[in-house]
């Protein structure tokens, strides 16, 4: 899915292209309830309705929008379009209560590295969870940094590990599509594209569990290692479970840089589980699996 905004004629012209290699779409629309009815109209002749959706706002919280005018953007929009999803990025998690008449789902973009730790990410989609629920959560992936942005506090790229993580972790917490924000500078190095690449490549290897929603019981996790705690005292690895037929999916993270070791007690029954990214056989004794962690690490292991 491509998020595309500027002129019109662009927004076209990006749109042609998504339909041509088989792409979905995000169209920032203007954030003027004026403009936008004409922008629509515009837009009705070229988008089709089954691969689009709007991006209604942008960290409206920061920027202090009107709820008043963000509400009218989202019921134009739904008016004219009524099938299609709205989206908003928002960096305070408290602010999805307050525009949750104003949007359909809501793209947390925390951006940890390198100063905060990885969990900024997923406690902030817990935080919004508890007033819009998890189905309406999406996460924005960082993925840029350099000395471009120094100032501003992100003076690195992100490693492949920390990608990784941040992209799992937020699955782990519920996230239902996940989006990476970048800029051209980590395709302009092969570094940069292989270690993006193979992120989105690990979450297409999981591709047919991610619809599945997780698990509501809690999985226990019982650290086993000298380092074992995130930063607000939780165990360091995050686990979900999902199931699809007589299968379970266990998605772990460790969320620290450091190496750690668990035990993951998720009620499977048959003997074995094995990793999906690295092929590893773990036996199930009582219904768990001990396991180690490099930092940032993700497993997701496969049982019944």
């Amino acid at each position: 899915t491509v998020l595309t905004g500027g002129s019109l004629e662009a927004v076209e012209k990006t749109v042609a292209r998504c339909h041509e290699l088989g792409l979905k779409y995000v169209i920032s629309v203007p954030r003027d309830p004026d403009r936008l009815p004409a922008f629509l109209e515009a837009a009705a002749g070229f988008i089709r309705p089954g691969q689009a959706a709007f991006y209604v706002n942008d960290e409206p919280g920061i920027f202090s929008f009107p709820r008043n005018r963000a509400e009218d953007i989202y019921r134009l929009i739904k008016e004219r379009f009524p099938g299609i999803g709205c989206g908003m990025a928002v960096v305070r998690p408290g602010v999805c209560r307050d525009f949750r008449y104003a949007a359909d789902f809501f793209m947390l973009d925390q951006y940890p590295v390198p100063f905060m730790p990885m969990t900024w990410l997923s406690d902030s989609m817990d935080r919004a969870s508890a007033d819009v629920g998890r189905n309406r959560l999406a996460s924005v992936i960082q993925a840029f940094g350099g000395p471009r942005y120094e100032t501003l506090g992100w003076p690195r790229l992100p490693t492949r590990q920390e990608m990784e993580c941040l992209a799992f972790l937020s699955v782990v917490h519920g996230s239902r599509a996940v989006f990476f924000y970048s800029y051209p500078h980590i395709g302009a190095e092969d570094k940069g594209r292989r270690d993006l690449g193979r992120v989105v490549g690990r979450l297409n290897r999981i591709y047919p569990w991610l619809t599945v929603e997780n698990r509501r019981e809690p999985v226990k996790v019982k650290m086993l290692s000298r380092y074992k705690m995130d930063p607000a005292g939780r165990p360091a690895v995050h686990v979900c479970v999902k199931q699809k037929g007589g299968g379970r999916l266990l998605i772990a993270v460790n969320t620290i840089g450091t190496y750690t070791r668990a035990r993951i007690d998720a009620g499977l029954t048959a003997g074995t589980a094995h990793d999906l990214f690295d092929g590893t056989v773990y036996p199930v004794i009582d219904g768990a699996i001990i396991t180690r962690f490099g930092p940032f690490q993700v497993r997701a292991l496969v049982g019944r």
